[in-house]
């Protein structure tokens, strides 16, 4: 199976004009007192972190038409195609995905 990632226009726009390079995406879990909390997690990322990600932590690189995915080893289970999109909120710019889960 091919998996395809879609980027919306508004995130397509804004990697253009913040002249954006990587998206990581990786599993993250928030441990409080009462609940624990996991999942993936979707940001940019510098190019000095990609390499690090890349380097050190052996993630994938995945090149697209937009930018290029780094992408963890362990598995994530991914639909066929995968929608990124950008959701602002004042100054806060955060990525969302649908078709990925732990």
């Amino acid at each position: 199976a091919i998996m395809t990632f879609n980027f919306s226009d508004k995130l397509k726009d804004y990697i253009k004009k913040a002249d954006k390079k990587y998206i990581l995406i990786e599993v993250v879990t928030a441990d409080t007192s009462d609940i624990e909390v996991t999942e993936i997690a979707t940001r940019f990322v510098d190019e000095k972190m990609a390499s690090t990600y890349v380097e050190k932590k052996k993630y994938r690189e995945e090149e697209t038409e937009v930018c290029t995915l780094l992408l963890p080893r362990y598995p994530i289970k991914y639909s066929d195609t995968v929608e990124l999109d950008l959701k602002s909120f004042l100054f806060i710019h955060l990525i969302t995905q649908k078709g990925m889960k732990i």
